[in-house]
């Protein structure tokens, strides 16, 4: 009397072609089960066994609860919903298997109509995707712990040009603040490229390192050739940067600081828009706080002169959008941190 019975709702899920759908069900690499109107399992095929750990034969006429006891009331919200029609496409739903472990499935489900269109049983397709969600949660952490080492990294390199220049102690992580400021002050594409501003910023006078310390803490006017060479700091930065690899245009950016939009700059002689905006930023960035601050062979300047400064030279050496950017910064009260902190933690 059972086997007539489910062989009739077999065939008000399947029409004529029963014997060849529900072979094809079966042979499914994807768990597919059915259930009736009253959350009665209907057919539960062979991948479905394989996921779930129980066999057809234990569960057919069983109620769906016997699926997942935790969370029964998920499963019997998105049932009642697709008696309305609804249908769902690869929900993460949390599952028991007969074992006891606990698996995640993607869940998709859709109404299931006789010939005369109304709805008799919901049909679903499942699968685990516990090993999915596991290799994407280790390589997020795998990614995370990347980036950590990497940002370890910048801030070491930085502190390394700083303990031989103590006069420019801190330049570089203000250059970044005053920098990324700017950026966040122009939106748009600007402050989508706030990580790379940032990284390029403490790290833009890394080839420093090139350069005898003597020469960077000297009082007094520098010969031509000590001049060029603090000049060559862009060009080794670019050479010590150019190899780690950065989410970003980290290495340009610290090579094109000091390009100006009228070719005046260096080291390439690089014009308008060959100048990546990035390092446009950063390059006005570096001139307000350098003029800003105390050096060897100088007083400060002073902010106000700074700031005359690129005002002055806008449109020719500096970009005028950054420029007004900038200056609107320091009208409406921007100021200089002690101790600048990264943006991104």
């Amino acid at each position: 009397m059972k086997v007539a019975r489910d062989a009739e709702k077999k065939r008000a899920l399947f029409g004529a072609n029963t014997q060849n759908l529900v072979a094809l069900v079966r042979a499914s690499p994807h768990g597919i089960i059915a259930i009736d109107l009253d959350g009665t399992i209907l057919l539960w095929n062979h991948a479905a066994e394989e996921i779930t750990g129980w066999r057809e034969e234990e569960v057919l006429g069983l109620p769906i609860r016997l699926f997942e006891q935790e969370n029964w009331e998920s499963y019997e919200v998105l049932r009642r919903r697709t008696m309305t029609r609804e249908v769902f496409h690869s929900l993460p739903m949390d599952v028991t298997r007969k074992d006891g472990r606990r698996i995640v499935i993607s869940y998709s489900s859709a109404p299931v109509c006789d010939s005369k269109k109304r709805v008799v049983a919901t049909m679903a397709v499942i699968y685990d995707i516990s090993e999915k969600l596991k290799m994407e949660t280790d390589l997020k952490e795998s990614l995370e712990k990347t980036n950590r080492l990497l940002d370890e990294t910048v801030d070491a390199l930085s502190s390394a040009v700083e303990k031989r220049d103590p006069y420019t102690a801190g330049h570089q992580q203000r250059v970044a603040q005053l920098a990324c400021a700017i950026a966040g002050e122009l939106g748009g594409i600007a402050a989508e490229h706030l990580k790379g501003i940032w990284t390029g910023g403490i790290l833009h006078d890394i080839g420093k390192i090139y350069v005898p310390a003597e020469i960077l803490t000297r009082p007094g006017k520098l010969s031509e050739i000590e001049l060029q060479l603090v000049k060559s700091h862009a060009e080794v930065g670019f050479d010590i940067l150019k190899d780690i690899e950065f989410q970003c245009s980290v290495p340009l950016i610290v090579r094109q600081h000091h390009e100006r939009l009228d070719g005046s700059g260096y080291p390439d002689g690089l014009k308008g828009d060959g100048i990546l905006f990035e390092a446009r930023v950063l390059g006005v960035a570096d001139v307000v706080e350098a003029m800003s601050s105390h050096r060897p062979y100088r007083p400060s300047i002073g902010v106000a002169s700074a700031l005359e400064e690129i005002k002055r030279a806008r449109g020719t050496a500096y970009d005028p959008s950054v420029v007004d950017g900038c200056l609107k910064l320091f009208r409406n009260g921007f100021s200089f941190s002690e101790t600048p902190k990264s943006p991104f933690g």
